[in-house]
């Protein structure tokens, strides 16, 4: 068994994660651009940066989103319903793998519209499961501060300079 517990914030087109040890202490944060990801750990003083590449922010994340949902091949979603998750008024979509025989379970915020579970099936067995920690979920806009790398620079700063996103 593992489990990964990170936060997550989006703003102008770039994704920071803060990864979290068993403890909940944050170990490790990631900021991802549509050209850059940077990587350091937590309180330390430097930061290492990759190209992308073809790689995107939800590759990174590992984190299954309401595309995939859009993505699946109509023949492949099983059934698609109301159900409470949470507290939470949600679509349950099931959606079968063809190719690895996997069940995909989703349950998509009717509120915000966002992916709050996901969970993934093996024979049965469950393998992945993926979900929103109410108490930490806010629909609040991060600030630029978020996205400060050590040392003080900022992606999303400058990237606006330079024209970008």
């Amino acid at each position: 068994n593992s489990v990964f517990r990170r936060r997550t914030w989006v703003k102008s087109g770039a994704v920071r994660w803060q990864h979290f040890d068993r403890t909940g202490n944050p170990v490790l944060n990631y900021i991802f651009t549509p050209d850059t990801v940077y990587v350091w750990e937590e309180n330390g003083r430097g930061y290492v940066s990759y190209p992308c590449g073809e790689f995107s922010a939800d590759d990174l994340g590992q984190i299954p989103t309401y595309e995939d949902i859009l993505q699946a091949d109509k023949d492949d979603i099983v059934s698609a319903y109301y159900e409470d998750r949470q507290s939470v008024p949600c679509v349950k979509v099931e959606v079968f793998d063809r190719d690895n025989g996997h069940t995909h379970l989703y349950w998509v915020s009717l509120e915000t519209g966002l992916l709050w579970e996901a969970e993934v099936l093996a024979e049965g067995q469950l393998i992945y499961r993926m979900y929103v920690l109410q108490s930490g979920f806010s629909v609040r806009e991060p600030e630029q501060s978020d996205f400060q790398l050590p040392g003080g620079r900022n992606p999303l700063t400058e990237a606006r300079t330079d024209g970008g996103q």
